[in-house]
C-alpha cells in the first residue's frame, strides 16, 4: 500500500510541475551511477543471497544518491539557487554522514564491521564535501 501511495504521488508532481522541469540541467547519466553499485554488490556482499547482495546494492546507491542535485546546482548559472533545494541537499547529506557515524559507533561499541556502509558513508562524505566547498568559494 505505501509503494502504490508513494508511486501515485511521485507520478503526480511529475505531472503537476513538469514545467519546472529543466532538461538542460539534468545531464546525470544513471548508467554511470548504477553500474559501480552493481559491481560493488556483486563482488562486495557478505554471504552473496538474493537480500545482502540487494542490500550492498542499495548501500553502495545511497552513497550516490545525492549525486543528481550536485550536478543540477553545479549546472544552474543562477547565483541565487532555489534555497529549498540547497536545503534538502545539505539536510540530506548530513543525514547520511549521521547515518555513517552511527555505524562507526555500532563498530566501536558492538564490533559491527560492515564495509559496505563504510563506503556508503565514504561516499558520501566526498561528494558532499566537494559540493560544500564549491559552495563556499562561490563557484
Amino acid at each position: 500500500c505505501f509503494y502504490i501511495t508513494a508511486g501515485t504521488l511521485v507520478v503526480l508532481l511529475c505531472v503537476r510541475w513538469k514545467d519546472t522541469y529543466e532538461r538542460e540541467k539534468d545531464t546525470c547519466n544513471v548508467w554511470v551511477i548504477l553500474l559501480p553499485c552493481v559491481f560493488f554488490a556483486a563482488f562486495f556482499s557478505d554471504k552473496y543471497t538474493v537480500l545482502d547482495v540487494c542490500w550492498a546494492f542499495s548501500q553502495a546507491l545511497q552513497g550516490f544518491a545525492m549525486l543528481p542535485q550536485y550536478i543540477h546546482v553545479y549546472r544552474d548559472k543562477n547565483e541565487n539557487t532555489d534555497t529549498i533545494l540547497m536545503g534538502f541537499v545539505v539536510l540530506r547529506g548530513g543525514y547520511r554522514v549521521m547515518y555513517g557515524v552511527n555505524w562507526v559507533v555500532r563498530y566501536h561499541s558492538e564490533g559491527v564491521t560492515i564495509a559496505q556502509a563504510y563506503v556508503s558513508l565514504l561516499l558520501t562524505c566526498v561528494f558532499l564535501f566537494d559540493f560544500c566547498a564549491y559552495r563556499v568559494r562561490g563557484r
